[in-house]
């Protein structure tokens, strides 16, 4: 059952006392009767107005007395109607309406609205004045003249209820209930950092402490009386029921509501906590309502969000330049063509899918005829305009399944699945005749080609290249701009093909037999992975030489040979995953027990490639690459041309990448000085003639990659597959996972040598570490992202592309290669 209200028991309590006064009043005698009153006043008319008649009665004639009783009848509104009546019963005289209005008691008194007053004379009476007066009920509430004084009181009663209940509203309102609060609880409520409401179960502020007040900007005293709901609040959720209105229809808890209150001056934000009020009985009469202020908070949070935003937007542009980054890591930079080492790893894929599902895999390898000349004849400019075109015409006439591959100097080669020899002859003449027909101020261009395809007996991509290689020189032999396929060469003299031959005698070390055993280039790249998770400058420095190799080996050597060397070069310091990082890692100068550790590196690495590949040449390379061309004294160690021509070679691209190279203990050296030091160390530490051939190359090479901002494509990407985990631990506020991921950003950046970078990832750690701002630590963080951004925008400028023909480097990897 619904109680009933604190201000309807007091206005019917008030009401009720005010009806009893009035009956004891009345039982008293203390309030007049207004009906004998009134009987009274009008008998003294009646009674005037008989002393005045009966004085000329019995002289006036009947028509006089009728203009009278007329005349005292309009005079007098409470009279209805006036007549003369004799003893006999019969009216002398009287009012139109009078016979109809006069009703006598039966005894014959008077009432409130009859009365009669006898007329006589000396001799006697002789007849009566009747008046009719207008009834009491006649006034605005008839019925008090049937009732008073009991229904005159119950009137006053219900009245006075309704008013007791309108003021009693107004004046509850306008009391002060803080009061009844002991002075220690107020104080006490008035010390919390939070606002504090206590309302009723109207939704009216019954008390609001000190910290709300300030933070509305009101008096406290102002709000009590008044509805919460009246304050201009809004909640974040649409339609949703404010806090303390659900906490009193549903009787619970309500945490954490995010509402704002409109202020003049600035909107405040409020995490809001509404906890229903109970009696004894659990009914809930009120709510307690703390108010949080977040303001700043929110505020805070909207920057973040705004700036979190900002990061994501650059992230995907860092995200797209990363793949862009590792597109442009497995192309050639002059022509957009396959570089070799993205070659091997699909053509490995292609042959092996081949085998599993038996289809055919033809391979085709070309080689732009008189190239030298061109270069000499025409300069270096012209060359590469060459080669970009010829580039161009093999990524245009080949399909998107086709592995097109600059594969060194003038020479590319294509892997073609799904097509047999005959079918690859095709596509050779046609890829012929459209070079040749290729136009060039002062000069023609042709070229010859080699085609092989699986049928021929070679069971990796090593193996067919040098078939469709033995072809191709084939045809530069008997004519050049031809085509001819492996199983031609059955029908030529093989001594007038091996007239043009790759290999310097005064160089070459004869006595290494052809090896036919596979060297899997998958195999190779995991354990180059694995060295670049202990040491990633270590793997780059390998990824380097090996270019470096290939560079100096490719016009020495037949194409295996050449493979062999530059796998050689990848994981010659593969050794490196069996020492210490207190070693590795280092940032000085190493001491000599750590060099002797250093030293078993070698050993190391000579091993693990003994057990994972079954190749003596490979392992020879890299046993070998550190002795000295000219001897060590007190050593048996073979010498000058004994000394296989891979590790030659390998040792003077090691030694000219590291003398270039930055270390966190000196500044890298400038190509100049690295020339100077390799020919004063020759015919004592390296071989001069293949020094002498090493500089030359370099100096002919022209480097389109990373001189401009001094980092590598692969460090760049490096850099930028950072920032993706960076933005995501920003993104999870995450500030453990970001503060390791900024040190090994930094390790990467050091060991690229982007100065930029490591600053700013420094300043970041430095303020993670100080446990400064989120703010501040995404601003930092922004710049970083920023700064990495720099450092890879000049791969994206197209500057390191020199196409001839008009054709930017986004549309060239995007034509289909039909």
């Amino acid at each position: 059952m619904k109680k009933i209200s604190p201000t309807t028991r007091l206005a019917f309590s008030l009401s009720g006392l005010m009806v009893s006064l009035l009956l004891f009043g009345n039982l008293l005698g203390i309030f007049p009767d207004a009906r004998s009153m009134t009987l009274r006043a009008r008998t003294e008319m009646s009674e005037a107005i008989a002393v005045s008649f009966a004085a000329q009665a019995t002289r006036s004639d009947v028509q006089t007395v009728q203009r009278v009783l007329d005349a005292l009848n309009s005079r007098n509104p409470d009279i209805t109607s006036i007549g003369v009546r004799q003893s006999s019963g019969v009216l002398l005289a009287s009012t139109e309406t009078h016979a109809s209005n006069w009703k006598p008691r039966p005894d014959g008194k008077s009432t409130l609205t009859s009365v009669s007053v006898p007329l006589g004379t000396k001799i006697g009476k002789w007849g009566d004045v009747e008046v009719t007066f207008r009834p009491l009920s006649a006034s605005r509430l008839p019925f008090l003249s049937q009732f008073s004084p009991l229904l005159v009181t119950a009137c006053v009663g219900f009245l006075a209820f309704c008013i007791y209940m309108v003021y009693l509203r107004f004046a509850l309102r306008a009391l002060n209930p803080s009061k009844v609060v002991p002075k220690r609880v107020s104080e006490a409520l008035n010390t919390l950092a939070e606002g504090l409401l206590v309302l009723d179960r109207g939704e009216r502020i019954v008390l609001a402490n000190t910290s709300f007040a300030t933070a509305a900007g009101v008096d406290g005293g102002s709000l009590v009386g008044k509805k919460v709901s009246e304050l201009p609040w809004q909640v974040r959720e649409i339609g949703s029921e404010q806090p303390w209105t659900r906490s009193m229809a549903d009787g619970v808890a309500e945490t954490g509501i995010l509402m704002d209150l409109e202020l003049p001056e600035q909107n405040r934000t409020y995490s809001v906590n509404s906890v229903p009020i109970t009696d004894d009985k659990g009914q809930c009469r009120g709510v307690l309502a703390s108010f949080e202020d977040v303001t700043e908070m929110e505020r805070k949070n909207v920057q973040m969000s705004r700036m979190l935003d900002k990061l994501r937007k650059s992230a995907k542009q860092v995200n797209r330049q990363n793949r862009e980054l590792e597109r442009l890591a497995t192309r050639d930079p002059l022509t957009n063509c396959l570089n070799r080492r993205a070659f091997f790893e699909s053509a490995e894929q292609v042959l092996r899918a081949a085998s599993r599902y038996a289809y055919p895999v033809s391979c085709l390898m070309l080689d732009v005829d008189h190239f030298k000349s061109v270069n000499d004849n025409h300069g270096h400019a012209m060359g590469d305009e060459v080669l970009q075109r010829v580039g161009l015409t093999l990524l245009k006439g080949s399909r998107e399944s086709d592995l097109v591959c600059r594969y060194g100097g003038e020479e590319f080669c294509v892997l073609m699945p799904h097509i047999d020899v005959e079918g690859a002859v095709q596509i050779a003449e046609q890829l012929r005749r459209t070079i040749e027909e290729l136009e060039f101020d002062e000069l023609t261009v042709t070229a010859s080609f080699g085609v092989v395809d699986e049928e021929s007996g070679a069971t990796d991509i090593q193996g067919m290249l040098d078939q469709a290689d033995q072809s191709l020189y084939a045809a530069k032999n008997t004519g050049r701009n031809r085509v001819l396929h492996y199983e031609q060469l059955g029908e030529l003299d093989l001594e007038a093909v091996a007239e043009e031959t790759h290999v310097v005698s005064e160089i070459e070390d004869d006595d290494m037999p052809p090896e036919e055993i596979a060297i899997p280039y998958r195999a190779i790249t995991a354990l180059l992975s694995a060295l670049a998770f202990r040491d990633r400058a270590t793997a780059e420095h390998s990824r380097r030489v090996a270019d470096l190799c290939v560079l100096l080996a490719e016009d020495l050597v037949p194409r295996r040979r050449c493979y062999v060397i530059e796998m050689a070069a990848l994981i010659h310091d593969i050794g490196k995953v069996g020492v210490p990082d207190s070693i590795l890692l280092k940032p000085d100068k190493l001491s000599a027990e750590e060099w002797e550790v250093m030293e078993k590196h070698d050993r190391i690495g000579t091993e693990i490639i003994r057990a994972s590949f079954a190749s003596d040449e490979l392992s020879s390379i890299v046993e070998n690459h550190h002795l000295f061309y000219g001897g060590t004294n007190g050593s048996n160690a073979p010498i000058e041309l004994e000394i296989p021509l891979g590790a030659r070679i390998l040792t003077i691209a090691d030694a000219y990448d590291a003398i270039t190279s930055d270390r966190v203990y000196r500044a890298g050296r400038s190509q100049e000085e690295a020339f100077a030091e390799l020919r004063r160390c020759a015919g004592t530490q390296f071989d001069p003639e293949l020094v002498e051939l090493f500089i030359r190359k370099l100096m002919q090479r022209q480097d389109r990659v990373g001189d401009e901002v001094g980092v590598s494509k692969e460090a760049a990407l490096s850099i930028g597959l950072q920032i993706e985990g960076l933005v995501a631990a920003l993104d999870d506020r995450d500030l453990k996972r970001l503060d390791v991921l900024a040190r090994k950003m930094q390790r990467v950046a050091v060991s690229a040598g982007v100065e930029s970078v490591v600053q700013k990832t420094q300043e970041l750690r430095e303020k993670l570490s100080e446990e400064q701002d989120l703010i501040d630590i995404f601003c930092t963080a922004g710049e970083l992202l920023d700064t990495c951004r720099q450092t890879q925008s000049s791969f994206f400028d197209g500057s390191e592309f020199r196409d001839a023909v008009g054709v930017s480097p986004v549309a060239l990897a995007e034509s289909p290669q039909k």
